[in-house]
């Protein structure tokens, strides 16, 4: 399956991009693997008797996993086969190997690929590659298919000893590809062994995890996201409501309750990008053309080919604009206020004089009809005199805090308590 594939890379712009990138990465982690497992007891915890019959098919368990641990990522590409009269065929895995059908082929990158797929696939490419007697052997040991299928569908345990294996032997091949030296490698093998329990590093997964498997709306009206060029700029409220309950459905408790301290995190790992005041909030303009729709935010700015180079985001259709960095800051709080209330803040907000009840361009009788709608309810003054005691709270509302301080939930609050109690 590999070899039918041989000119494939490994990653667009990163690690083994090169002619048979992905060939040579499988056969490198291979490798890797089958040295770093002598430091494990194969099958693990298992009475020394047993290890002497069982070893050798977990020592092929893990090899097998190690060259299929990426073989998902040619679903990564369109790959269309070249036939000589022209008529040319996308290439899926339903075709069996590609090497076995003998036609040339040319390749390219998805535009709308998820990343994290490829984790999924190696079992059903497994099942594709072996045949009847080494199917029968894995199957055989109950706990070796158990750990291997788990791994090869992407489900992650950190104590799958087949995982942390080839977890290490990956890295080691991505140092080397990238230049490490000798030390580097063992280095890389040994951080992806021991692994990061750091806020940082799960700052990093988490953002990798919503970007990958297109949980963040991008480039829609009402989405929470817009990439231009190679930039993807996210709307402050909702990505770090978004970010703060991702952390606390894995169980990262210690998350700051505020969102500049959040920002200032993603700042400090360098997955967001700082504006020219070395801030972390940019002010932009967003301007979708198909929808002839534009609108200003707050966001935060990720470089995609630095942070995410592997995968290809389709850019938006229009244009952003960045508005000066000093008002970036000034607009957060009022942002993160007309995400709350959309159609009510704006006019609150930017208002320079008292709204009062009497200026309610609702007639006296329209109130006398809203007032019918709820049986059982007597309306016990006329209704001058209920505007009349709105109007009182208000004021009265006016002057312990302005009303354009106010947030639309506390301005909501003031008009039903002149409701409650008139």
């Amino acid at each position: 399956m590999l070899l039918g594939f041989k000119r494939l890379p490994a990653s667009a712009s990163y690690h083994h991009s090169g002619r048979r990138g992905l060939v040579y990465h499988s056969l490198d982690v291979a490798i890797y693997a089958m040295r770093i497992r002598r430091n494990f007891i194969l099958p693990p915890n298992t009475p020394p008797e047993e290890v002497l019959h069982r070893e050798i098919i977990w020592v092929y368990g893990v090899f097998l996993a190690a060259l299929l641990h990426d073989c998902g990522k040619i679903m990564d590409m369109v790959i269309e086969l070249q036939s000589p009269n022209g008529d040319n065929a996308i290439w899926t895995p339903a075709l069996g190997a590609i090497g076995a059908t003998g036609s040339p082929y040319r390749f390219r990158y998805k535009d709308d690929r998820a990343y994290a797929t490829h984790q999924h696939l190696g079992m059903v490419f497994l099942m594709q590659l072996l045949g009847k007697d080494p199917m029968a052997a894995i199957t055989h040991d109950t706990m070796l298919f158990a750990q291997l299928s788990e791994y090869l569908s992407g489900h992650k345990d950190h104590d799958n000893v087949i995982e942390q294996i080839v977890r290490q032997a990956d890295a080691a091949s991505v140092a080397q590809d990238l230049g490490a030296s000798k030390d580097g490698i063992n280095d890389a093998a040994k951080r992806a062994r021991f692994g990061s329990n750091s806020f940082a590093e799960q700052l990093h997964t988490t953002m990798t995890y919503l970007l990958t498997e297109k949980k963040i709306l991008l480039n829609k009206k009402g989405g929470e996201g817009f990439v231009h060029c190679d930039h993807l700029y996210l709307i402050c409220k909702p990505i770090a409501d978004t970010i703060r309950r991702t952390l606390l459905d894995r169980g990262i408790s210690s998350v700051p309750a505020s969102n500049s301290k959040l920002f200032n995190e993603l700042q400090q790992n360098n997955i967001i990008r700082p504006n020219e005041q070395g801030l972390a909030i940019w002010s932009c303009q967003v301007n979708l053309t198909d929808v002839n729709w534009h609108q200003t935010f707050t966001c935060l700015c990720i470089h995609l080919p630095s942070f995410l180079p592997d995968v290809a985001f389709t850019p938006m259709v229009g244009d952003i604009v960045i508005l000066p960095p000093d008002e970036s800051e000034e607009r957060f709080d009022e942002t993160e206020a007309l995400t709350t209330a959309p159609d009510i803040a704006p006019h609150l907000i930017e208002s320079d004089e008292p709204v009062t009840a009497s200026e309610s361009p609702a007639s006296h009788d329209a109130d006398s009809d809203l007032m019918n709608l709820f049986p059982g309810f007597e309306q016990s003054a006329p209704i001058e005199a209920i505007q009349e005691g709105v109007e009182t709270a208000i004021e009265k509302q006016e002057e312990r805090q302005a009303l354009q301080t106010l947030t639309p939930v506390e301005i909501g609050s003031a008009f039903f308590l002149g409701l409650r109690r008139h």
